[in-house]
């Protein structure tokens, strides 16, 4: 396998490994949000941004997430790197 054929199939394991979980929680959370704060809103009467607090966490969330997936990337690139160069021992 070539080196490119190689990192394509890294990231796509990596971003289906990264996304399932992300996407499931962005949108658990995404539905727990909504009716916290349309039943706040409903019982207390004042209006709070509860979704730009939500878009603001999720940003930042996403942001550390990312920084994990690119650092995971070129660390599981790295090993296989070097497991190719070094001859098995048996």
């Amino acid at each position: 396998m070539r080196a490119k054929e190689l990192n394509q199939v890294i990231f796509r394991q990596l971003v289906i490994y990264y996304i399932c979980p992300f996407a499931g929680a962005v949108l658990l959370s995404g539905g727990i949000v909504g009716f916290i704060s349309h039943n706040f809103v409903k019982y207390s009467g004042i209006q709070a941004p509860s979704w730009s607090y939500f878009g603001l966490a999720l940003l930042l969330f996403g942001g550390v997430y990312l920084i994990y997936f690119i650092a995971t990337y070129i660390e599981f690139k790295r090993n296989i790197m070097s497991a190719q160069k070094t001859p098995e021992l048996e």
